[in-house]
């Protein structure tokens, strides 16, 4: 699908996948193009590997991502709060942006965790639930 876009387009320099497992096979085809340099990818999910072709210069510009585990927890509370007969809140789990210009201030090799500060919010649920 790549090639046969590419073709299409031969002027376009940007595409927008809806997630970022797709970036794994269109890289390959924008090499085999020779449009690695023109065209440029952004895109949703922050999975490791495609962290890793953003921290490696690909073509891979930006990613965004949201803390799987925070979003756990937030799961969690909210199906506690309707089994104990509490009101659902709005929880308001971040998304953040990786690009060239902020990858290097995580460890892609890390636990994706520390890419969203996680462990605080953790802290902040067993607050809440008098666990801490």
């Amino acid at each position: 699908l790549t090639r046969t876009l590419l073709t299409r387009h031969p002027d376009l320099d940007y595409i927008i996948p809806l997630v970022d497992g797709m970036a794994l096979n269109i890289v390959p085809a924008l090499q085999q193009a020779n449009k690695a340099d023109q065209v440029s990818i952004s895109t949703f999910n922050a999975t490791p590997a495609v962290m890793q072709m953003v921290r490696d210069g690909s073509p891979v510009k930006a990613d965004v991502g949201g803390g799987n585990i925070w979003e756990s927890w937030a799961y969690v509370d909210q199906a506690l709060r309707l089994m104990t007969g509490l009101e659902p809140v709005e929880e308001k789990i971040p998304l953040r942006m990786f690009d060239t210009g902020n990858i290097g201030q995580i460890d892609v090799n890390a636990p994706e965790g520390t890419w969203y500060d996680t462990d605080v919010a953790i802290e902040g649920f067993k607050k809440l639930w008098g666990l801490a």
